[in-house]
C-alpha cells in the first residue's frame, strides 16, 4: 500500500456562525482556536461575513509576492529533475497573480506535474 504526502494553499476557508453561536464561540475564539491547532496566521488572509458565514480569504498580495519563492523552494524538494516543474513556474511568471488561481485549476497537468 503507498503512502503520500499532500501539499495544499489554503487560499479560502469558513466556517457557520450559526454554528459558532450554538456552541458559544466568539470570532476571538475561533481564531484563536485556528491559531492554536491549525498554525492559521490571520495576518494574512482578510475576513468577511457572507450568508451567516465566516470567510477568511487569503489577501491577494500574499499570494503575488510570495507564491513563486515558495514554489522555487518546494518543487526541488518534490522533484529531482527541474523539467517536471520549470513549465509551471515559467507559466506563473507570465501570468498576472490574480490569473494564478485560475491557471492552477484550468491548466492542472501544468501547475500540478505528474512524479
Amino acid at each position: 500500500m503507498g503512502q503520500y504526502l499532500s501539499i495544499g494553499l489554503v487560499t479560502e476557508c469558513g466556517c457557520s456562525k450559526k454554528k459558532l453561536e450554538q456552541q458559544n464561540v466568539t470570532q476571538e475564539e475561533l481564531i484563536d482556536g485556528m491559531k492554536n491547532k491549525l498554525h492559521f496566521d490571520p495576518t494574512i488572509y482578510n475576513l468577511s461575513e457572507v450568508n451567516d458565514n465566516y470567510l477568511f480569504t487569503l489577501k491577494p498580495d500574499v499570494l503575488a509576492q510570495q507564491l513563486i519563492p515558495f514554489l522555487e523552494k518546494l518543487y526541488p524538494l518534490l522533484y529531482s529533475d527541474t523539467t517536471d516543474y520549470q513549465q509551471a513556474l515559467d507559466a506563473l511568471k507570465k501570468t498576472p497573480p490574480a490569473e494564478w488561481l485560475n491557471f492552477a485549476e484550468e491548466k492542472q497537468e501544468v501547475a500540478f506535474p505528474d512524479r
